[in-house]
């Protein structure tokens, strides 16, 4: 997998975007420079933006018009019921201009195999799955949290939740609802477990996650881009941050 820059445009209103090229050479930060309007798809690239806990607030976001693909990093939903999943499904089925779209699930989508499977027919739900849209390689990964932890009291579960990432293979593009663990942005809550296998062995060019509300923005570590896509932000959750482009 190469090392080339990749093209990130953070839209901060309907009208105008963010323009940032990252690079691996950037060591723990968080980017972004100005620029009035939005650049031009390259030649060759996919154009990918990424949502991520929306809370049923879907309606609300307008999406790029030359975007290939559509990324959706998991809590779509407040209570995963009937209702909320197949509002989901039908806005995901009016994007008809993003030819792929591919979402994964988070806590609050808890019934993954109950109601989110058997109603999201409009988007490939990435349960531990791999897909390759023009070459690019991009894995989702299932998201798994104990119903109960002694843990919890201290704020640690989001940190062990699940210990099983060795069936994810080394791809361009890894999506999780939850952020890796052991890096400045993790906010405390990230995967420990996942936050090494990216390390070691997974070594994705962009890592995609939701979760952390707070961590909206896109980071660098100096090996590679994170972007926290986090739709709804502020202390009561009611901002909502617009869509996350990248060129890849």
């Amino acid at each position: 997998m190469d090392e080339e820059d990749i093209s990130v445009l953070d839209r901060d209103d309907r009208h105008t975007f963010r323009y940032a090229t990252l690079s691996s050479s950037v060591s723990a930060a968080k980017l972004s420079d100005p620029l009035p309007s939005l650049l031009p798809k390259a030649e060759g690239k996919l154009r990918v933006v990424v949502i991520s806990d929306t809370h049923n607030r879907h309606n609300e976001i307008s999406l790029p018009p030359d975007a290939d693909v559509l990324i959706h990093a998991g809590d779509f939903t407040n209570l995963c019921n009937v209702w909320e999943v197949m509002s989901f499904n039908k806005w995901l089925g009016e994007q008809i201009h993003i030819p792929h779209k591919f979402v994964v699930v988070g806590n609050h989508d808890r019934y993954q195999d109950l109601v989110v499977k058997p109603i999201v027919k409009n988007a490939t739900l990435l349960l531990d799955r791999t897909v390759t849209v023009n070459g690019i390689r991009i894995h989702g990964g299932r998201f798994k949290l104990p119903t109960w932890s002694p843990l919890k009291v201290f704020g640690m579960s989001d940190r062990v939740a699940r210990t099983d990432w060795g069936e994810v293979p080394e791809v361009d593009i890894l999506v999780t609802h939850q952020p890796p663990g052991n890096t400045p942005f993790d906010f405390h809550r990230g995967n420990i477990a996942l936050g090494n296998d990216i390390e070691a062995r997974i070594k994705p060019r962009v890592h995609i996650f939701g979760h952390i509300h707070e961590g909206y923005g896109v980071y660098g570590d100096g090996q590679r881009t994170y972007i926290c896509a986090a739709s709804l932000i502020g202390k009561k959750k009611t901002t909502l941050r617009p869509p996350i482009v990248f060129d890849i």
